[in-house]
């Protein structure tokens, strides 16, 4: 475990030495006064009303199995972008992408305690700086104490896959596509995509997975 440990800091080292329009950036624990603005990243970033304040206060809290990690600017102390990630078991997992146990594809419908990274933005202006490889890798340092295995759900738009470039840069595989996963949750919850406006959204959701090794049972 030491030696992933090492291997992940010195990724974010190097990551952080590239020039970025912050002069430097820190990632910490999500707090109540970073809502306002990760809200107005996520608004933008990913459609309107998709990130809530229920789910931001959900990462706050300590009885939940939630995180919320944001990035902030050391001199601004403007938020560039936030992660959310939570630790689920294949009951969770199978509400989550609304498939039987049954139909969701080895390894992933293997593991009885999983840790996911559900939510990544980053401000516009940011992007191409390493920020979202650094946030993808603190999710990996943070879920693979409990999990023994992490996956995402990756944006699939008529541009392309969202992270891609990074989910396999970061040690991720891709394992399997759901057509129009938002479909029917943005017609309930009346969600905008960033890309296809009102609903219904019309965007693919690609399952990535990244192996690791389990630390601590989570209680």
């Amino acid at each position: 475990m030491s030696n992933s440990k090492t291997a992940i800091s010195k990724q974010i080292n190097n990551i952080k030495q590239k020039s970025s329009p912050a002069n430097s950036y820190v990632i910490k624990d999500m707090k109540q006064s970073h809502f306002e603005q990760i809200l107005m990243i996520a608004n933008r970033q990913l459609g309107q009303n998709y990130v809530t304040h229920q789910l931001l206060n959900d990462c706050i809290k300590k009885n939940t199995l939630f995180h919320g990690r944001t990035v902030i600017d050391t001199e601004t102390k403007h938020i560039l972008g936030f992660c959310i990630s939570i630790v689920i078991n294949d009951v969770a997992l199978s509400d989550m992408l609304n498939m039987d146990i049954e139909a969701i594809p080895c390894p992933l419908s293997a593991c009885d305690q999983l840790g996911v990274i559900k939510t990544i933005a980053i401000k516009h202006d940011q992007k191409g700086y390493g920020i979202g490889t650094h946030l993808i890798l603190d999710a990996i340092h943070q879920l693979q104490q409990y999990s023994q295995m992490i996956a995402t759900i990756a944006w699939k738009t008529k541009y392309g896959i969202n992270l891609h470039g990074v989910l396999m840069k970061t040690g991720f595989q891709r394992l399997f596509e759901i057509p129009h996963f938002w479909y029917q949750s943005s017609l309930e919850t009346g969600c905008h995509c960033a890309v296809c406006g009102r609903p219904p959204c019309l965007c693919s959701a690609v399952i990535y997975i990244h192996q690791t090794k389990k630390v601590n049972p989570l209680n």
